[in-house]
């Protein structure tokens, strides 16, 4: 199956909501905050769409470049697209957790690596899926 820009466009639109809409589901089926008060059910939508306007820039700039980069360089299949989504995005969290948390920061690096990374690992996945991307390099 060959990319294509329509393919790819589609995938870079609709795979940074993939981690959004886990996290929605996670808390409304799991945790039972919706059903605790009134006017949860729309503090939650809202934290979602902050959250999917934070997973739409971090995906787009570190995902596109990433992309990018392993387009051109003739290495774009499933499992780099994957692993290198993973490292990017516990990298970024590492990152975040040190500045944002600088002085008790020791497992909250850790966690926030682990949280990042599995946020990489689903919009990547997802968008795998959606713009084809080849499970091997394929050569000519």
């Amino acid at each position: 199956m060959a990319i294509t820009k329509k393919r790819l466009i589609s995938g870079a639109i609709f795979s940074p909501l993939a981690v959004p809409i886990l996290d929605f589901l996670g808390v409304y089926f799991l945790s039972g905050y919706t059903d605790q008060g009134p006017g949860h059910i729309q503090k939650l939508f809202q934290l979602e769409l902050g959250f999917a306007a934070y997973s739409y820039i971090l995906s787009i700039g570190l995902g596109g470049a990433l992309t990018t980069l392993l387009h051109k360089t003739n290495k774009l299949n499933v499992f780099n697209c994957i692993a290198s989504s993973f490292c990017l995005g516990v990298i970024s969290g590492v990152i975040f957790a040190t500045f944002y948390y600088w002085p008790s920061a020791s497992v909250l690096l850790i966690l926030f690596g682990l949280a990042a990374g599995i946020a990489g690992l689903a919009v990547s996945v997802t968008f795998c899926l959606i713009a084809g991307v080849p499970r091997s390099i394929q050569t000519i």
